[in-house]
């Protein structure tokens, strides 16, 4: 049996694209096999990993739904954990979009996927200037 390699899902307002990461690409790119969500693509790369835990609780099955971001500025991905471990990925950027996170108000705890991707063009834009 064969996986597929991705899907697309198309909505009124978005559109998310599925890629399937295998062995060994996926372990060069310290990922675990499986698929991620291609949320941006520029000079960095940002992809979400869609995950949940089943359980039961007073006699009901229950699922509980949580997201794994992962940033690469070069050639592996680094799971975002925090404010610090995001800015870690930036090096001597690191101050610029510190800056940039604060003057947007943007909250690292909070901050979801169309707000990180903010972030990154913002990043990819300062690599760019600097040439």
């Amino acid at each position: 049996m064969d996986i597929a390699t991705g899907f697309n899902l198309y909505f009124e307002d978005d559109s998310l694209i599925f890629r399937y990461f295998r062995l060994p690409e996926c372990t060069k790119e310290n990922l675990k096999e499986g698929f991620y969500e291609i949320a941006y693509q520029g000079k960095a790369r940002f992809v979400i990993k869609h995950k949940s835990s089943y359980y039961q609780r007073d006699g009901l099955n229950e699922y509980k739904y949580f997201t794994e971001y992962y940033i690469s500025t070069g050639d592996v991905f680094f799971k975002v954990k925090n404010k610090k471990s995001l800015l870690k990925l930036f090096g001597e950027k690191s101050g610029a979009v510190k800056k940039y996170i604060h003057e947007s108000r943007i909250r690292m705890g909070q901050a979801d996927r169309n707000q990180f991707i903010r972030i990154l063009k913002y990043y990819d834009s300062l690599l760019t200037s600097s040439r």
